[in-house]
């Protein structure tokens, strides 16, 4: 504005000129923003929508039993039911608690060949209702070991998916296993995975 007409302006005149510009300004920003449009909620387990990246934690509880006479090949059938895992973390320090949730189960179904006296590798397939699962391979070599002071042995081992039908179909990704194993065969085994959909 050229300085000869603003220094005719009253004070009070100038502020009203500058509110009013004020108000036209937004009113051209709201004309011009889309309408009805709200951000999509990212469904749990899928932060990240843009890579279709799942993450989930099962408790899979079964049996393992001897394939052979040799007693090197096991054969493992377990199942998990729907559930939430929650860890907290307090001044007392970390907790966790698992909450069953209604829903159907995961199936678990692996063949295990000791490699070593602590070693070994594994195939296996997991599905996620009639139509859903992927089967997977170890990565490298899992471990098993003695538990001090108990019967349980305890081991761990990745995986990575190989191949996946229904919602898996050309997924990729790793899960891990830290299980146990009692001395009659019973599994209890903790799964952790991170899955990238197609």
């Amino acid at each position: 504005m050229n300085p000869a007409i603003t220094d005719r302006l009253p004070a009070l005149d100038w502020m009203r000129c500058f509110v009013m510009l004020l108000m036209v300004t937004n009113h051209a920003y709201n004309a011009e923003r889309p309408r009805g449009r709200r951000p999509r909620s990212v469904p749990q387990g899928h932060e990240g929508d843009l890579m279709n990246k799942l993450i989930y934690a099962m408790r899979f509880e079964g049996d393992a039993a001897p394939k052979d006479d040799t007693g090197k090949v096991l054969t493992v059938s377990a199942l998990a039911p729907s559930s939430r895992v929650t860890s907290m973390v307090s001044e007392t320090g970390l907790g966790g608690s698992r909450e069953a949730l209604d829903g159907g189960a995961a199936m678990f179904t692996s063949t295990v060949s000791s490699t070593g006296d602590e070693t070994f590798e594994e195939t296996g397939r997991i599905t996620f209702g009639r139509t859903h699962g992927f089967t997977f391979e170890t990565v490298g070599a899992g471990h098993l070991g003695e538990v001090a002071d108990s019967d349980l042995k305890q081991g761990a081992v990745i995986w990575r998916i190989t191949s996946g039908t229904g919602q898996f179909e050309g997924a990729r990704g790793l899960i891990t296993s830290n299980f146990t194993i009692g001395a009659h065969g019973k599994v209890v085994d903790e799964q952790t995975g991170v899955v990238f959909l197609p």
